[in-house]
């Protein structure tokens, strides 16, 4: 058993079973093509925000595309500075060739840092008409509570010398905004560029949303994965603090709010 697990986390098995992922997709578009007089053109990006529901959605994005990875190295994988600031460097110098993606493709990734931000990583998606982008985000206060704790689990290095109230406060202000590429002058034409925007307060009815946007399957089952164990929820902390952190994340309260109202009308 040892010896299987270890010769399918090999590379030639992965990279034998990443072939046969992306000609089943293949199939899957030419047979909606075939059957549903299906044209899509698209190119398709997923703007994942940390702690905004990815994870989940990626395992059902994997039923419905093959999914190109675009995610920064982290410093779990390179613990030493130098040897993460050569990855990072490698990673922010090769951009992903998303105008020759198939619609049966989808890029993913992180992009909530200046030097690899959304705009950064796809110069001009917004100007260019069959690309769909897509994202889900969540309450500000929500996340950043998620964010710490799953750091914590994780060991990740950007917690070191903080504690939950730092980090809330002083650490990652306006994280969602960022994230997004947006500023108090775009912020409402960014968000009408995207294709579809979930919420993680409605993860279950944004997957169906999503579904019937992209004429796929509903899911069986939608899975909620990486779930992080908070010991403090946001209905714990002081209603002073609460206030201190959205005066200092406003951007990322009006962006949500925003958000939150463009669904409403839809329903």
């Amino acid at each position: 058993m040892k010896l299987l697990g270890k010769l399918r986390r090999g590379k030639e098995f992965q990279n034998l079973k990443s072939k046969i992922i992306f000609q089943l997709r293949r199939l899957q578009y030419c047979r909606r093509k075939f059957f549903k007089k299906e044209k899509d053109k698209s190119i398709y990006l997923f703007n994942h925000i940390p702690k905004c529901g990815g994870t989940s959605l990626k395992k059902i994005l994997n039923r419905w595309f093959y999914i190109i990875s675009d995610y920064p190295p982290h410093d779990l994988t390179y613990p030493d500075p130098k040897e993460h600031g050569k990855a990072l460097t490698a990673f922010i110098n090769k951009r992903p060739n998303y105008l020759s993606q198939m619609p049966w493709e989808i890029t993913i990734g992180h992009y909530h840092k200046p030097e690899f931000n959304v705009f950064e990583r796809f110069p001009n998606w917004r100007e260019i008409k069959n690309v769909k982008m897509i994202t889900f985000i969540r309450d500000p206060l929500e996340h950043r509570i998620s964010h710490y704790y799953f750091g914590i689990r994780k060991g990740h290095s950007y917690l070191k010398g903080t504690n939950l109230k730092e980090y809330i406060l002083n650490r990652e202000l306006n994280f969602i905004s960022k994230s997004l590429g947006c500023t108090i002058g775009n912020y409402r034409e960014v968000l009408d560029s995207y294709y579809f925007i979930g919420t993680v307060e409605e993860f279950e009815k944004s997957i169906f949303e999503l579904s019937m946007m992209l004429n796929r399957k509903i899911p069986k089952g939608i899975p909620h994965s990486n779930r992080t164990e908070k010991n403090i929820k946001k209905e714990d902390l002081p209603e002073d603090f609460v206030q201190d952190f959205k005066e200092k994340n406003w951007l990322d309260y009006l962006i949500y709010d925003y958000v939150c109202e463009l669904r409403s009308l839809k329903n």
